[in-house]
């Protein structure tokens, strides 16, 4: 066998909030983009199905990557590109994002020094611009020190070690975004090859999500579970996330999803739920029912359940500003006020921590 000789390059390994990344500067990777890749895919490990010779993990949620860079941008600070790894190829997926690594920008830019400030500040608020959804999240942190700081235990449920809190508010960026829904409708009726029709609503407001009704995707099957490992299952979830994405002008052929649109479109299937001062849902990632919800994901149902017409307005009390969303590790409480069209807060609040900072011996590209 061939030797192959690799380099070093700095990376860091943080959790934000339920979700892992390997986290890198931009400066410290290769300009040239197959370049880039080459290298971070030699450091996920994604060339052994085991993932045994990387430092990403077999699931979604620990299997991606954060690349960060100091802003030039007038009014943000940070600029922060997401990779999703996928779980069975050598390959990395930028169409979406993650709320969850999202919010460990910040501490990670407070560990790695990129932005310097006053050492008697109490709370820092940085402006982090999304390359791959052009949205800018507006992150407060408590510090000390000029570290973050994590002295008042904040817990997230799927985490049972407690950080400190870390709110990420997107009301602006939302605001502004005039393309939520890309085909122009709240709610689209897919018709299967079955000839079941299926009403779906699609956002594109973190990534592009298609929210569901479970009772109208079973229709008839009332024994058909969510499970990534049941056959007639996953042929019907396939078909919903292949014509949605067709339908979303993403895909010509819905049968080529897998191979052309591996991570995106992310299907949140809303379960029965006789309470309406809360939601039910499960979701799949890259094929897999999701352990908890994206951040992404959360953000985007808090955001449409405020919007008239569309699937999750009808299965929530619009009239409260906590949405609570109950997920297979718990539930999450987003802050969503809506006035007059307009949201003057849409948040989450997770915790995060660096686990690993150090050298990752990549094969030269």
């Amino acid at each position: 066998m061939e030797f192959i000789e690799t380099s070093e390059i700095p990376c860091t390994i943080v959790r934000g909030g339920t979700s892992r990344a390997l986290f890198f500067l931009e400066t410290d990777l290769p300009a040239d983009v197959n370049s880039r890749n080459q290298v971070l895919l030699s450091a996920a490990g994604t060339q052994d199905e085991t993932r045994v010779d990387g430092l990403v993990g077999q699931l979604s949620h620990n299997s991606k990557i954060a690349i960060v860079k100091i802003s030039q941008l007038a009014g943000i600070d940070l600029e922060f590109q997401f990779g999703q790894v996928h779980l069975t190829k050598n390959m990395i997926n930028y169409d979406g994002t993650c709320g969850n690594i999202i919010s460990a920008v910040g501490v990670y830019a407070l560990h790695k020094k990129l932005i310097k400030i006053p050492a008697d500040l109490s709370e820092l608020t940085v402006n982090v611009l999304d390359i791959n959804t052009q949205t800018i999240a507006k992150i407060t942190l408590p510090i000390k020190n000029s570290k973050y700081d994590c002295s008042q235990p904040f817990f997230i449920p799927g985490i049972t070690s407690p950080s400190g809190k870390i709110t990420i508010d997107y009301a602006d960026t939302i605001n502004q975004n005039q393309e939520i829904f890309p085909t122009n409708n709240k709610i689209d009726f897919i018709t299967l090859e079955s000839g079941q029709q299926v009403p779906v609503t699609i956002t594109n407001i973190l990534g592009l999500y298609v929210f569901i009704n479970y009772n109208d995707f079973v229709n008839d099957s009332a024994n058909l579970p969510i499970d990534d490992k049941h056959t007639e299952f996953m042929n019907r979830f396939k078909e919903i996330r292949g014509k949605s994405a067709v339908l979303a002008g993403i895909l010509k052929s819905w049968q080529d999803v897998d191979e052309l649109q591996p991570v995106v479109p992310r299907v949140v299937f809303m379960l029965e739920n006789h309470d309406t001062s809360a939601l039910n849902i499960k979701m799949l990632s890259s094929n897999k029912v999701h352990h908890s919800i994206a951040g992404s994901a959360a953000i985007s149902l808090a955001a449409t359940v405020k919007i008239k017409d569309t699937i999750p307005f009808t299965l929530f009390d619009n009239e409260l500003t906590t949405v609570n969303i109950k997920h297979p590790s718990g539930s999450i409480e987003l802050t969503a006020d809506y006035v007059h069209d307009q949201f003057k807060k849409l948040s989450i609040e997770r915790n995060a921590r660096v686990i690993m900072d150090g050298m990752v011996y990549v094969a030269n590209p």
